[in-house]
């Protein structure tokens, strides 16, 4: 189950389908991908991490870099073609987008923001601790005793909120 909304979807997906095998045999695999226009241009972003949820290396990156960047340049993805983008792998980082129901589980007990794509309950901002996932909702304790349940249909993107 793929959480949030994705930009420009057909090109998310037909990278996703070219990169996490090849990523998956060198250790890695692919948190989260996204293509968007930035003030510099198009740019096609992989977030990856070690097999497991290991931490990744600057060669990390690099050789994934390299190794899908050959694919991509011989696949024949129209709008990849049509777009002179730049391709940037690196990790998730401590605001690590969460994107698999599996993410909600292994994140349990951290904290979360949720951005929703239309309001519940007059918010569509919420911050908390992640109590998991139900029923096809994600749970956040909020405020300490406040407890939400985000259905994930109406997720438009979901990350870990280090305090501080």
């Amino acid at each position: 189950m793929r959480i949030g909304q994705i930009q420009n979807r057909d090109v998310v997906l037909a990278v996703e389908g070219i990169a996490r095998p090849v990523l998956t045999g060198l250790g890695l695999s692919l948190v989260s991908c996204e293509f968007q226009r930035e003030a510099t241009g198009w740019v096609l972003r992989l977030y990856i991490e070690g097999l497991g949820g290991a931490p990744v290396s600057v060669e990390d990156c690099t050789r994934g870099s390299r190794e899908v960047g050959a694919l991509l340049d011989a696949a024949a993805i129209p709008e990849l073609d049509a777009a002179r983008y730049s391709l940037e792998v690196s990790s998730p980082g401590i605001e690590r987008p969460l994107t698999e129901s599996e993410d909600f589980v292994r994140f349990r007990g951290q904290r979360a923001r949720v951005r929703l794509a239309k309001p519940q309950d007059g918010s569509r901002n919420f911050v908390g601790r992640l109590r998991g996932i139900e029923d096809d909702a994600i749970v956040l304790e909020c405020d300490g005793s406040r407890v939400v349940a985000l259905p994930v249909k109406n997720v438009a993107r979901a990350c870990l909120a280090p305090e501080g």
